[in-house]
């Protein structure tokens, strides 16, 4: 078997073996699911390293029933797979062995519906990265989101979460449609869905007003996927209601797809044509992102409930890893793959750690949690030392991330973009580390439960008090671990590497449509590990700490923080009059957001 026919076998192999699961009769045991789930989901992610290594020169592109180009034209549905691309579902793979794995004891009971729901949510998410046509994007946007909605509303007898899953699902729909009414724009002006044919029939073309609201229609509809403001209410929603260990996947690889997926659109489709525009561009891109970092880093302060406060956090990052793209350059982009790689692996064993607090204590809100696990000192070790991971603390991933977007943005003339990184990412380090030392420690005085939080409780849950089942900490450990390793030197040569070859347009082109490739890509090379970048390391370590500490001590639950004030004028006030929970609250939101995007598009980029 030649290694381009390992990129349908990412997603067929957990599609398949969720099929099986399913239709399997009712009394398999519940390990042989197990199993079978866990296996599935490694193969994935191993068939995927295998694809990213192999891929290092040029991507590998498989033609979905040997359907090639013909005369010029595509006719057939390609898969592109390159390191970074194959990366990514490596990523996903991992996490969902590792979600499983920590299932295995975290479940009283459980069917073959939550492994069928959690493999096609991996299936669809592996194709849609590897997708290298808009209508085929489309479809496995829709397989995994369509997973994830289920799985949010999974405990289906509760209102709640039936709630949160549908504000999920209305919300993500909404986004679904305009990136299919954009893709349709571009279908009718390019005549093909095809990414590389269409960037070369509309590089020629010139830009004019259809092509740009197609830009902003597209983007707009990934953004909703990735959560980035206004677009972001759902995303905290859903993990407040769904199954914590599920929260790893929402939080860790669900939004930072849709950056991913723009940025291909954006290289593919819309780099030359919209190549005079760079820097409009690449104002609007920065200011998103880093306005969604401040807003929901102050979010992830405010909240009590642990998996909130997770989930904001995780907005937070996204912003960072946005603002790294948004530059519009290789260093840029390959400083965001690392930072989504260490963020990934950091926040999915805060996530579990969150399910053992959920498992032996039955409760994820901090108020109600605290110091009452004081005798799990080394959970709570992983936990403060998460908070510090996220602040970007050497040597996880998420500095040297940092590192390579600050010296990006030196290059690219934005100077101050890797203080403003460092100051949105401490303040979400510093909230985890405040629930971590008021949970662990009994630091500060016990705060009354915040009124307003949702309903937490898990009832299928094998609640135990008396002991933590060794799986759940040790995969936490090793993820922790992993995210740790993250930071190594030779994964930042290789995504330095991964990026080159992912923004060249010709070297895709190239790939897909056949011809000679373009020259080598070219690579922006830079040094994360230096004396300045571990003393800012280290420097946003302790402020985070610090704050941590401060906040830990401070009277009352943050649940209630800000609502102190009667002022009808308190920003605190305000955000979380934007967060009321109300689908139509959120459906004005998003037609808003979609307006000023394709309206400041217009402006910017005509």
């Amino acid at each position: 078997m030649t290694t381009h026919a390992f990129a349908p076998l990412t997603f067929a192999v957990p599609l398949i073996v969720a099929a099986l699961l399913r239709a399997a009769p009712t009394a398999i045991p519940r390990r042989v699911a197990d199993v079978a789930a866990v296996v599935a989901a490694a193969v994935s992610a191993l068939l995927a390293t295998a694809l990213a290594w192999a891929s290092t020169e040029a991507p590998i592109v498989h033609w979905v029933g040997g359907w090639r180009p013909q005369g010029g034209s595509v006719v057939g549905i390609p898969l592109v797979a390159d390191p970074l691309a194959s990366g990514l579902i490596a990523l996903a793979g991992v996490l969902t062995a590792a979600v499983l794995i920590f299932s295995w004891r975290y479940y009283r009971t459980v069917g073959t519906l939550y492994h069928t729901l959690t493999l096609v949510f991996l299936g669809g998410f592996a194709g849609f990265v590897m997708a290298a046509d808009l209508f085929t994007m489309f479809v496995f946007l829709e397989l995994m989101s369509i997973a994830a909605y289920a799985l949010t509303g999974f405990k289906i007898e509760a209102d709640v979460p039936l709630t949160g899953a549908l504000n999920f699902a209305v919300t993500n729909t909404i986004g679904a449609v305009l990136f299919l009414v954009g893709g349709t724009m571009i279908y009718a002006r390019a005549g093909t869905p095809n990414i590389a044919e269409a960037g070369q029939r509309l590089a020629g073309a010139g830009t004019d007003e259809l092509v740009v609201v197609a830009f902003a229609l597209i983007m707009t509809g990934l953004f909703v996927k990735a959560a980035l403001l206004p677009f972001h209410f759902w995303h905290a929603d859903s993990h407040a209601v769904a199954p914590t260990p599920i929260c790893v996947l929402f939080g860790c690889v669900l939004i930072e797809v849709g950056i991913f997926a723009a940025a291909r659109v954006h290289v593919g489709v819309f780099a030359e044509v919209l190549g005079a525009d760079t820097g409009a561009l690449q104002a609007v891109l920065l200011t998103v992102g880093l306005v969604t970092g401040a807003v929901t880093a102050v979010m992830c302060v405010l909240q009590s409930h642990l998996k909130r406060l997770l989930a904001f956090s995780s907005i937070a990052h996204v912003g960072i890893v946005t603002a790294g793209w948004g530059l519009l350059t290789s260093a840029g982009l390959a400083g965001a793959a690392v930072y989504v790689a260490g963020h990934g692996f950091v926040k999915a064993a805060l996530f579990l750690l969150v399910g053992i607090l959920l498992h032996h204590l039955d409760s994820v809100d901090e108020a109600q949690l605290h110091g009452r696990a004081r005798g799990s000192p080394a959970a709570g070790g992983l936990f403060v030392a998460g908070g510090l991971a996220l602040a970007g603390m050497p040597p996880f991933g998420m500095f040297t991330g940092k590192a390579l977007i600050d010296s990006a943005g030196k290059d690219a003339g934005v100077a101050w973009l890797g203080t403003a990184v460092l100051a949105i990412a401490a303040v979400t380090g510093a909230a985890v580390v405040r629930a971590g030392l008021r949970i662990y420690a009994g630091v500060g005085a016990p705060a009354p439960r915040d009124p307003d939080r949702p309903d937490e409780s898990e009832d299928y849950v094998d609640h135990a008090p008396a002991r933590t089942p060794r799986t759940m900490i040790v995969t936490a450990a090793v993820l922790m671990i992993a995210g740790a390793a993250t930071g190594a030197p030779q994964l930042v040569t290789a995504a330095e590497h991964a990026a080159g070859l992912f923004v060249d347009a010709d070297v895709q082109a190239a790939a897909v449509l056949g011809g000679d490739q373009a020259g080598t890509p070219s690579v922006d090379r830079t040094s994360a590990w230096s004396a300045d970048s571990v003393i800012e390391g280290m420097l946003a370590a302790a402020v985070a700490l610090g704050l941590g500490i401060v906040t830990a001590r401070r009277a009352g639950a943050p649940g209630a923080w800000g609502t102190e004030s009667a002022s009808p004028y308190s920003p605190v006030r305000w955000l979380r009059l934007m967060h009321s929970g109300r689908i139509t609250d959120y459906v004005v939101w998003l037609c808003i957001g979609c307006a000023v995007l394709v309206s400041t598009s217009l402006l910017a980029l005509r």
